[in-house]
């Protein structure tokens, strides 16, 4: 990913203008309502195949940190750009939005993007670049990545850095870097470098049945179910089975992938048979178990445990 250079050192009263731009309206003059100047970060520009949905190993939330890069904008002698606070941590579904930039001037992104839910995170103070769970331990983020401002300036940042030219990573050329703040204007911050990956995580489905949902329940007992069964004709080679309540998790599988499971669940193989008289139960561990079946079904993504959805269950002998 680009280094944009020197480090945070954005003043405390620039901070708390950034926090107060979460809740600034349109400023209205004259009577008449005028647009903020913004820049946006939207996550259709940084995704790519990452999946953002609440699944395991998914994207789940992600935080932007802006950086100048107007040129001329540093004082003689001093290399690389200007940050802005960082925005706060919101659900990987949402644009994140800068409302104190300067207009005539240009800015790249910084994405950090997260496994964990944004409600679940936090930051020590607003604007700061550092995220924290809940119990205050700091948490790194998963993927990353530069937004150049274009698809023209990342081509020609990507071109400076293969030949070791263009200093900080940014265009060169008749290209400028970073994209141009415009007054009353949403402008969006665009040419994303693919989200580098620092983690690793399989992709697969995740095959979980409420027996409830059926008029049935987990157990040993007739009329109960034990055990869950997984078969797919696309599915790896193993044994796709677990107790009734438990999770089974099918990896690895191609991403991109419409996944279409049969499943089979049981009772437990030995039954009351009622023929034990006085002296207690009789258990025949040559009974057939009762069986029901149903269908599942998910479409896998890149590096996610998709949660699969499956019709209620109906008894076998029933199809």
């Amino acid at each position: 990913m680009t280094s944009l250079g020197r480090p945070w050192r954005a003043p405390a009263l620039l901070l708390a203008a950034a926090w107060l731009s979460a809740c600034a309206d349109d400023v209205s003059r004259g009577g008449e309502t005028q647009l903020p100047t913004r820049m946006i970060v939207q996550p259709e520009d940084f995704l790519g195949p990452v999946p953002c949905l609440d699944a395991p190993g998914a994207m789940r939330s992600y935080q932007v940190t802006i950086f100048d890069v107007t040129p001329d904008l540093l004082e003689e002698g001093e290399e690389g750009s200007f940050p802005l606070p960082t925005s706060s941590i919101v659900p990987c579904e949402l644009a994140v939005g800068f409302q104190y930039v300067a207009p005539g001037h240009r800015y790249v992104a910084q994405v950090a993007g997260f496994t964990a839910a944004a409600d679940t995170l936090r930051q020590p103070a607003p604007g700061f670049p550092a995220v924290v769970d809940g119990r205050g331990r700091v948490v790194a983020p998963r993927w990353t990545t530069t937004c150049h401002g274009s698809r023209e300036a990342l081509a020609a940042a990507t071109q400076s850095g293969d030949q070791g030219q263009g200093g900080q990573g940014g265009a060169t050329g008749d290209v400028p870097w970073g994209a141009l703040a415009v007054l009353n204007a949403q402008v969006p911050i665009r040419g994303c470098e693919p989200l580098q990956d620092l983690g690793e995580s399989p992709t697969g489905i995740v095959v979980r049945l409420d027996p409830t949902l059926s008029g049935l329940r987990c157990g040993d007992a007739p009329g109960e179910i034990a055990s869950v069964t997984v078969e797919g004709a696309d599915l790896p080679a193993g044994n796709h089975s677990a107790a009734c309540g438990d999770a089974i998790v099918v990896t690895p599988l191609p991403a991109g992938q419409d996944v279409i499971v049969d499943v089979t669940a049981r009772s437990a193989p030995g039954v009351d048979t009622g023929a034990g008289g006085a002296g207690g139960a009789n258990t025949d561990p040559t009974e057939t178990p009762a069986t029901w079946v149903t269908r599942c079904q998910a479409r896998t993504a890149t590096g996610a445990l998709v949660p699969a959805s499956c019709d209620p269950l109906v008894p076998s002998a029933s199809l």
